[in-house]
């Protein structure tokens, strides 16, 4: 059960529009207009905090998709049913989120970094920055995506 909600997840993100790639695309966007507003000497010592923001940013265009078709569908009806703690199917939503949203991210990532100069070690802390912040971001994001569920067009902001 577990894994088919996080290849569902991952599904419904690949499927429709404005989920994995538009989030990807939007993460591109950001870093090139903090590219446009900075000199180069800037953004080459601000890189992993700009990659972070950009991080951020792009994950909230993605995160009330986390429950809202379930919910529309009936299918968050259908888990409360199910004999398995509320909290494995959780996880694996946010699994599910995490590698169809953070991941391509985090493989684009180091584009952006030879983009801004960054040399190996200066890439390598920026990775592991974006690696361990992404899963905060995605986890604190379910929780407000769930607050946020029955909200008419009050979306994640």
């Amino acid at each position: 059960m577990f894994f088919l909600i996080i290849l569902q997840t991952v599904n419904g993100l690949f499927r429709k529009g404005g989920g994995a790639f538009g989030t990807l695309a939007f993460y591109v966007l950001v870093v090139t207009m903090f590219t446009f507003a900075l000199n180069p000497q800037t953004l080459h010592a601000h890189a992993g905090a700009v990659m972070c923001v950009a991080l951020l940013l792009a994950s909230i265009t993605s995160l009330p998709l986390l429950f809202e078709r379930d919910h529309e569908d009936g299918t968050l009806e259908q888990y409360l049913l199910q004999p398995v703690a509320l909290e494995i199917l959780v996880l694996a939503k946010i699994v599910g989120l995490w590698v169809s949203i953070m991941l391509p991210i985090l493989l684009m990532s180091p584009v952006i970094a030879a983009m801004a100069d960054l040399d190996n070690a200066q890439t390598m802390q920026a990775l592991s920055m974006l690696l361990l912040a992404s899963p905060s971001i995605v986890a604190i994001g379910a929780v407000t995506a769930a607050l946020t569920l029955g909200n008419k067009r009050g979306g994640l902001l």
